[in-house]
């Protein structure tokens, strides 16, 4: 089975999230948003609270990059996410490896899972 996820524009977050159309079981926290956003965060953490499946994502697409290590764990802290999408550089192959092992030996939480995104210039970087 897939699951798909749905990145709503927060001003439709609150409708798409009450209706039974689309399966609600899972929802991508953006980084930036979480930290620019008390309300958006504080929904977020709720969704956790509710026993939804939070992925933090660590807004790379927006940014050509992921945010820094310390806002990452700066947002896990702030909604305690099921999983986060390691730092990752658009188009970058060594930096993604770089900035993803190195995230993964800063962070000490347990029960949290991560998610790689495969980077590069090249399908032979990408593979």
């Amino acid at each position: 089975m897939i699951d798909v996820i749905n990145i709503m524009p927060k001003d439709y977050l609150y409708k798409f999230y009450l209706t039974n159309d689309i399966s609600t079981s899972m929802h991508m926290a953006m980084a930036h948003l979480i930290l620019e956003d008390n309300d958006y965060s504080k929904w977020s953490k709720k969704q956790r609270e509710l026993g939804k499946y939070i992925i933090l994502d660590n807004s790379s697409p927006y940014f050509g990059g992921a945010l820094g290590n310390d806002s990452l764990l700066e947002c896990i802290n702030k909604i305690n996410p099921n999983e986060v999408v390691l730092p990752d550089i658009v188009g970058n192959f060594e930096e993604t490896i770089r900035r993803s092992l190195e995230f993964i030996n800063q962070i000490n939480i347990e029960d949290l899972k991560i998610m790689a995104v495969p980077q590069g210039d090249s399908l032979e970087e990408y593979t």
